[in-house]
């Protein structure tokens, strides 16, 4: 496309990477910094893009898959945890999966982004992970 001022705009896509704007699934990976999910160069180890805000709950666990990832966000003294699931090029997340009174873990993407898995168990009365 070009625009008013003649500047020419082309939308490009790396090889490998599920989409403009996103970088090869292999370039990059999904870690916890500093209590954060984010978004880490996997040549450099460089901070690309903070992924979660948790506030006072804790996020763990990330998986990435196609153009997303997810997580796991837990509020500490209670048996409830979401799993949240971000936009890797725009950063925009949502839970995927809501609080039930179940404990969660593991949660894990297919590569291209469209299974999402994860293991849960309940919790007893007394608000603890049931073994």
């Amino acid at each position: 496309a070009t625009t008013p001022s003649g500047l020419a705009l082309e939308t490009v896509r790396r090889a490998g990477s599920p989409g403009p704007g996103l970088p090869p699934s292999a370039s990059t990976f999904v870690a916890v910094d500093q209590g954060a999910v984010v978004l880490h160069d996997a040549r450099t180890g460089a901070r690309l893009r903070q992924l979660s805000y948790p506030g006072t709950a804790v996020d763990s666990s990330p998986s990435r898959g196609g153009d997303s990832a997810v997580f796991l966000r837990r509020v500490p003294g209670r048996c409830a945890d979401v799993l949240v699931r971000v936009s890797l090029g725009n950063g925009a997340a949502g839970v995927t999966v809501t609080d039930t009174g179940m404990r969660r873990e593991h949660p894990a993407l297919s590569p291209d982004g469209r299974t999402l898995a994860w293991v849960e168990r309940p919790c007893d009365a007394a608000g603890r992970p049931a073994c």
